[in-house]
């Protein structure tokens, strides 16, 4: 339905980009501020030995690796292994360290770039609800978002966050001027900017994609219903024409089978001598959206593609850009099994309990005044400015209604989900600040200039209020840096030196770091000779002396690594699945005669490390092992 072009309504003394330039600047010289700090406190930030940061890294490593290597067998795995998350932060991590390194410590440069981008777009999309004032409001919004700790944190870290909420902003404003200026050039940029958050992280996407559809419908939802009345006979057409068709019943009969080897977790069916065991259903869900492809390929041939040049311009790109990307990403094998784990109640762990909304609820809210306030009273500011927020929603520009629908939705499943954790608020936490300043600034008079000095004093007095979060580091619950916890490079330093000459090394650990272990070694020695873990350990052999036995006179290693985490380790208070049991292990190592314990080492921070060599051409002598206590310093 088409509406009136809305434009700001307020003049500037400043160039049309003056402002916009001048955030970008002011972001840049704080966040070069951030990247010294980080860069000061080192290997504090890398805290926690099984966090997710070590998985984001050492994705984007290998990638940088294998170009650098031209190992093409080993980058076609190591694309294919990005199946929980999408590939956009791996790829960025691979150019980074393909230019520039390897080294872990320009890991965060993704983030802060990020970072940068999301007070950019903050500051325009302010503008572009707000009809007047609207630099005020965007300045007063910058202000507040640079300060907050928890942004300030995830800026300098190598997780998905900061990349997250810059996307979703992307998204937003890309929506907010489709409805302003109706041209096919800004739903051309919508259409990529959905596309950019859907390789980037599935729950973000989703969380957007269903604020838009919310905000579309409640802007006139007499049109859908009546479309929808219109469109009732097409729909019961196709949908017999569809119950006529081979491959329709395939793709419903096959995604049947995989929601029941889900939901049982596998199963096993016997008839004679014909015996089918089905652990997984990925390959299931895979075929079964393969035949629903080829349907849907036939449909557009049909009649989709004139349906769709009957459509707005501006939606059009939309629809048929991004709806036939995603269609082609799922089609890789697993792309589609791992799309509904990841975004189903299957993706939690034990250490998180089945909470009620009203559970999430509190839960957040604590959070947001621990990691998304500078003060605890700004909470008290924040809950009071969303309702009105909420009242002043009629008098902000066109498209606004889609940022207050994506923070409900943002909020509402996050609080809902049963895995709890601070990070999660953090796409939402931002729109909530952005609304309820916004608010503020659209109960201003329009024309007065009493009202644009006011305006410009309330922005000019949030930033002096939060100047002195522009001068610290930011903190996070999962995210900062801890220089006071015990520091896992700590581990993998101890062992590196041993590992110099060996063809092939594994590590072993009774803790799941194979992701720390991997690009730690691949960082050190830029070689991918090695596995950094014994493939089925915790689940088969940790107990099996016999096929350990033969693992030890199979594999093609010639140096294993041995660390164990003990029980009063400050590394065991970070885990979150409980400690393998390596007692089996080290008791068959030391009746074998293939490999001789060349190092032990006890860390001062309660984790034993032994090293064990393969010497195949010199008489199996067990060697004198070296014994050394080493401090975290």
């Amino acid at each position: 339905m088409p509406e009136p072009i809305a434009t700001p309504a307020e003049h500037s003394w400043m160039p049309r980009y003056g402002w916009p330039l001048l955030v970008a600047v002011a972001a840049v010289l704080m966040a070069g501020q951030l990247f010294a700090w980080a860069w000061q406190a080192g290997d504090a930030s890398w805290w926690w030995m099984t966090h997710d940061r070590h998985t984001h890294y050492v994705a984007g490593l290998n990638l940088a690796h294998d170009l650098r290597t031209l190992d093409l067998p080993r980058l076609r795995h190591d694309l294919d292994a990005l199946r929980v998350w999408g590939p956009l932060h791996a790829l960025l991590q691979g150019g980074v360290q393909l230019l520039f390194g390897p080294d872990h410590r320009l890991a965060l440069l993704p983030s802060l770039a990020a970072w940068v981008g999301m007070l950019i777009l903050a500051f325009l999309l302010t503008r572009r609800m707000v009809a007047e004032h609207g630099t005020a409001a965007g300045v007063a919004v910058v202000g507040v978002l640079a300060a907050l700790p928890a942004y300030r944190a995830y800026a300098v870290d190598v997780m998905l966050e900061s990349l997250g909420i810059m996307l979703t902003l992307l998204v937003l404003y890309c929506y907010v001027a489709v409805r302003q200026e109706r041209t096919v050039r800004w739903g051309q940029a919508l259409a990529v900017s959905l596309l950019l958050l859907f390789f980037h992280k599935y729950n973000y996407w989703l969380i957007v994609v269903i604020g838009l559809c919310l905000a579309e419908f409640f802007r006139q939802p007499r049109t859908w219903l009546t479309l929808a009345r219109q469109q009732r006979s097409n729909l019961i057409e196709l949908l017999r024409y569809e119950a006529r068709q081979p491959l329709t019943w395939i793709a419903a009969v096959v995604f049947l089978l995989a929601c029941v080897v889900w939901l049982r977790r596998g199963f096993e069916l016997t008839m004679g001598s014909w015996h089918l065991n089905v652990h997984e259903p990925h390959t299931l869900f895979s075929v079964a959206f393969i035949a629903f492809f080829i349907q849907l390929v036939r449909w557009w041939r049909r009649e989709g593609r004139g349906l769709s040049e009957r459509l707005d311009p501006t939606v059009r790109p939309v629809l048929v850009w991004h709806g036939w990307a995603t269609a082609v990403w799922f089609l890789i094998p697993k792309r589609l099994g791992y799309f509904f784990w990841f975004l189903s109640p299957a993706n939690s762990t034990q250490e998180f309990k089945s909470t009620t909304l009203v559970d999430g609820f509190w839960f957040y809210l604590k959070v947001i005044e621990e990691d998304y306030c500078c003060w605890s009273w700004q909470l008290v500011v924040l809950l009071a400015l969303l309702p009105i927020a909420l009242g002043a929603a009629r008098r902000l520009q066109s498209g606004s209604l889609a940022v207050f629908l994506v923070f409900a939705v943002g909020a509402f499943l996050t609080m809902q989900h049963a895995m709890t954790k601070n990070r999660h608020a953090h796409t939402w936490a931002a729109l909530g600040w952005l609304l309820a300043l916004v608010g503020v600034y659209a109960f201003l008079p329009r024309g007065r200039r009493w009202a644009s000095w006011a305006a410009s004093s309330l922005a000019l007095l949030i930033l002096a209020v939060h100047f002195p979060g522009y001068l610290v580091p930011g903190h996070a619950e999962e995210s900062g840096t801890r220089a006071d916890r015990a520091n896992p490079l700590e581990i993998t330093r101890a062992y590196l030196p041993a590992l110099q000459e060996a063809k092939h090394s594994t590590m072993v650990c009774n803790v799941s770091a194979k992701f720390l272990f991997s690009w730690t070694y691949l960082e050190t020695f830029q070689r991918a000779n090695f596995s950094p873990e014994i493939k089925r350990f915790r689940e088969e052999l940790q107990h099996d002396a016999a096929a350990l036995h033969r693992w030890l006179r199979a594999t093609p290693s010639d140096a294993l690594v041995v660390v164990e985490v003990l029980p009063h380790s400050p590394h065991a208070g970070e885990l979150v699945l409980e400690p393998a049991d390596l007692t089996i292990l080290l008791q068959v190592l030391k009746e074998q005669r293939r490999f001789v314990q060349t190092d032990y080492r006890y860390l001062s921070d309660g984790v034993a490390i032994t090293v064990w060599k393969r010497f195949d051409d010199q008489p199996k002598l067990l060697l004198g092992s070296r014994t050394k206590e080493i401090g975290n310093d």
